[in-house]
Order: C-alpha cells, then sequence, then structure tokens
C-alpha cells in the first residue's frame, strides 16, 4: 500500500457577523465573504478536496473581532440597480407634468390675488369684475375662466358658493339670450 501525505494546512469557516461568513485555511486561502453560511461552508469543503487541507473540527467558528479589511463587503449589483431603478421611477411617476395649461399658469401666478378680491366682496358683481379683468389680461374668455375655477377649487374653497352663483346668473342669462341650435328660438 503507498503511504499517502497528510497535509498539515486546517480549512475553516468564520462568521463575521450576520450575512458575513467567509472559509479561511492555514496555507493562505481566502474564500470570498458569503451572504449564508451553507456557501462559505461548501468553499471550504471545495478548497479541502481540490488541495487535500484538512477541515477542521467544528467547522465553523464565530469570530468575535472586527471583519478583516480585505473582507469588508461591497452589497450585490443587483441591488444597486433595483434601488436607482425605484427611485428614478417614483421620481417620474411623482413628478409634475413639465408643462400645465395656459389657465393653470395664470391661476398659480394670480390666486392670491383672485381669493382676497372674492373672499373680502362675496358678491356675484365682484366675481364679474375678476373675470373681466383676467380677461383682459389674458385675451380670452376660456383662459380666465379655466383660470378663475382652477383659483377656487384648489387654492380657495371657501369662495367655491360665491362662484357657483356667478355661474348659475350667467349660465342663465346666457342660455335665454341664445337659444339651442334647432330649437327654432322658443318658436313653435
Amino acid at each position: 500500500m503507498s503511504k499517502q501525505s497528510v497535509s498539515a494546512d486546517i480549512v475553516s469557516v468564520f462568521i463575521y457577523g450576520p450575512g458575513k461568513s467567509r472559509a479561511e485555511c492555514s496555507c493562505g486561502w481566502e474564500g470570498r465573504l458569503r451572504w449564508t453560511r451553507g456557501r462559505a461552508v461548501l468553499d471550504a469543503l471545495f478548497h479541502a478536496m481540490d488541495t487535500g487541507c484538512r477541515e477542521n473540527w467544528p467547522l465553523v467558528f464565530r469570530h468575535r473581532g472586527e471583519l478583516p479589511t480585505s473582507a469588508h463587503r461591497r452589497s450585490p449589483w443587483w441591488i444597486w440597480t433595483t434601488a436607482a431603478g425605484v427611485l428614478i421611477g417614483s421620481a417620474l411617476y411623482y413628478s409634475a407634468p413639465a408643462h400645465a395649461d395656459a389657465a393653470d399658469d395664470y391661476a398659480a401666478a394670480h390666486y392670491q390675488w383672485i381669493c382676497e378680491t372674492i373672499a373680502n366682496k362675496p358678491y356675484v358683481a365682484t366675481v364679474r369684475e375678476v373675470a373681466e379683468e383676467m380677461i383682459a389680461d389674458t385675451g380670452s374668455d376660456e383662459i380666465a375662466g379655466g383660470a378663475l375655477a382652477v383659483a377656487v377649487e384648489d387654492y380657495c374653497p371657501w369662495n367655491r358658493g360665491t362662484l357657483l352663483r356667478f355661474v348659475a346668473v350667467y349660465s342663465s342669462a346666457h342660455a335665454k339670450a341664445q337659444p339651442m341650435p334647432g330649437s327654432m328660438g322658443g318658436r313653435i
């Protein structure tokens, strides 16, 4: 029978903390820092099988000191890419639109004046004066009406009743002045 030489080098697994396990050998070999203890044990057993080093008994030790500086571990690439994707995706999803329409822009710029004017004198005539000034500023009754609605709904909802009275008065006056098409002007 041939005599086999037994190596004096011993391989062990050290646990440095939660998710930080590494196989190390007295021959100088060090395995990768692993998340799971089982993978570090496999590294130790594969090293022992490949090189002839012996396994220590017990194989796994808890290390009470600092993690060696060479063993500070980086997070896996997929954690960083996932985190970046989540941050970018949520930033895009919750970001404001790049361009709002003219009524929103006007309401955002002049809401204090609109709200204060209507709140100081909560009459239909006041809303009409505000609307006429807004039409003069914007040059469009559609933009002025939209801006008035946005300003009251978003910035001063306590003026909503006055605005609704204004709409009721002027929408009924408009309906009486202009008959619906095809209705023959109310004549039979």
